[in-house]
């Protein structure tokens, strides 16, 4: 199996920038809705909640986009192969 190069610099923010923009939008919808059903403390739960939420979906589409690419060799095969 051949290593991949490391990311650009460039990439690399971009990638953080998407991760930070995607938890930073969980943790504002999810404290509105935990606070508009329960109150303050489900807010905070749920803030907590839809950070992690975004954070795994940009991380599935970052890889996505990274094996469409053809950055990630690894996963070029299909499951089960």
């Amino acid at each position: 199996m051949t290593s991949t190069p490391p990311p650009r610099p460039l990439q690399r923010a971009l990638v953080l920038a998407a991760y930070g923009a995607a938890i930073v939008a969980g943790l504002k919808y999810g404290y509105d809705f935990g606070k508009q059903i329960s109150g303050p403390i489900l807010g905070v739960v749920l803030a907590v909640n839809g950070a992690l939420f975004c954070s795994i979906v940009v991380g599935m589409l970052v890889d996505r986009l990274q094996q469409l690419r053809g950055g990630d060799a690894r996963r070029r095969d299909p499951p089960g192969t």
